[in-house]
């Protein structure tokens, strides 16, 4: 399902913010690209099939969703014929707009995150900006969306853990299993919500300090993920236990597994009203979806009393 903010790439941009300068030498040529209405992962079987090279040898930061206006890095081996032949990928869907050489090949988190700028239209102007100078202070719920599971990744993910064989790239099969812990988070995530667990802590919870306060953390499976106590334990044992997967079955997978906080905090860069609706601009950390953001703005999961009776 597209949502009303997508159906136009001009209503949902994005861009890359990269973790540190490039370096403008090196072995590797980075591709600023703008894209519309394709995949980060369309992008990179492009450019793999232009420049005949191998799509594991093509270093990117982020995955960016298909239906808006992107703007990324992509990085390729450098040599003066894959410089020459790079051009010959763009198309009204894909424009490069600069290249530049830097010392290494990027890998996926190495952004500091995304800067969005959305068109939400709608009668109810002052209630929507109203929430999100709300959810600014409090954070909103930190799933993962519908990208993370394109299709049947889950499913796929979850045969390859319990032992049977997929015929797939390694780099496909890394995609399928993290679709699996992403799942897993998200139940762990609606459990804490439904058993009004969102703005509290558990005895025994990991946790990160985020505006001077203590946020919980939430399962991303692997085999040498940090695992909570006491109270926090028991309550994550719960859901775990209902997928019936071990953390030893991603070591062959070599997932190791982490924490993902729970609540997710939005940086408002600046707002705008229209005659029939509402401009956001916002920055999100890496690893947080602004769809999830404009669904909790839109279509609200959170009890706005809850929120609204919250000292903040």
């Amino acid at each position: 399902m597209i949502h009303p903010y997508k159906e136009k790439p001009e209503n949902f941009i994005i861009e890359e913010v990269p973790l540190y300068p490039f370096s403008h030498c090196g072995d590797h040529l980075i591709l600023k690209i703008e894209k519309r209405n394709i995949t980060t992962l369309e992008v990179i079987r492009r450019i793999s099939k232009t420049l005949n090279i191998r799509e594991k040898l093509i270093g990117y930061a982020g995955l960016k969703d298909k239906f808006s206006i992107s703007t990324q890095f992509i990085s390729v081996p450098y040599s003066k014929e894959n410089e020459r032949k790079i051009y010959k990928i763009e198309d009204e869907n894909l424009k490069i707009l600069d290249t530049f050489l830097h010392k290494n090949k990027l890998r996926p988190g190495h952004l500091k995150g995304n800067i969005f700028t959305v068109k939400i239209e709608t009668k109810h102007k002052d209630k929507i900006l109203k929430r999100l100078k709300l959810l600014e202070k409090i954070g909103f719920p930190n799933f993962f969306d519908h990208q993370r599971f394109s299709k049947n990744n889950l499913e796929l993910g979850l045969k390859l853990l319990r032992g049977e064989r997929i015929k797939a790239s390694s780099y496909m099969k890394r995609l399928y299993i993290s679709a699996v812990s992403a799942g897993i988070f998200n139940e762990y995530l609606k459990e804490r919500i439904k058993e009004g667990l969102f703005f509290k802590t558990l005895r025994g919870d990991i946790t990160v300090t985020i505006k001077g306060e203590e946020i919980p953390t939430g399962p991303i499976l692997g085999y040498r993920m940090p695992e909570p106590k006491e109270e926090s334990k028991e309550f994550e044992s719960k859901i775990l236990k209902r997928w019936k997967i071990k953390r030893e079955d991603f070591k062959p997978f070599k997932s190791k597994g982490t924490r993902r906080i729970i609540r997710a905090f939005p940086e408002v860069i600046e707002t705008r009203e229209t005659e029939d609706g509402v401009w956001i601009k916002f920055f999100l950390k890496k690893g947080s979806y602004a769809t999830v953001l404009l669904k909790e703005l839109t279509e609200p999961i959170l009890e706005i009393n809850t929120l609204e009776g919250k000292d903040i």
